[in-house]
């Protein structure tokens, strides 16, 4: 039977939210994660983690454009970004960190 101490150290982790990836970095428990959004760049070495998402927007557009390409992505697929399903599996995380657009931010 395995004890809570078992297990331990084995976390893969997947983080698609900036703020939490930072947040692990600083509790010191970077070194667990195995992938990143493509908006997680900090700390500097998130970047050297394979990157597991894209805008399905361009980003570097005016603030109206990407509004309305959000608006449009939202609408018709649900969420503004796009999952590399087969880069995910490929890592085969045991958690990944999510959450759902909110419709104020989306």
């Amino acid at each position: 039977m395995e004890g809570p101490e078992q297990g331990r150290g084995q976390h893969r982790v997947v983080s698609l939210l900036s703020g939490l990836t930072e947040a692990l970095y600083g509790m010191g428990l970077g070194h667990l994660l195995i992938g990143r959004s493509h908006e997680c760049d900090w700390p500097p070495q998130v970047l050297a983690l394979p990157q597991v998402s894209a805008a399905r927007v361009d980003t570097q557009a005016s603030a109206a454009t990407i509004d309305a390409e959000v608006r449009t992505a939202v609408a018709a697929l649900g969420t503004a970004y796009e999952l590399e399903d087969d880069k995910l599996r490929e890592l085969q995380p045991t958690l990944v960190l999510v959450q759902d657009s909110c419709r104020v931010c989306a």
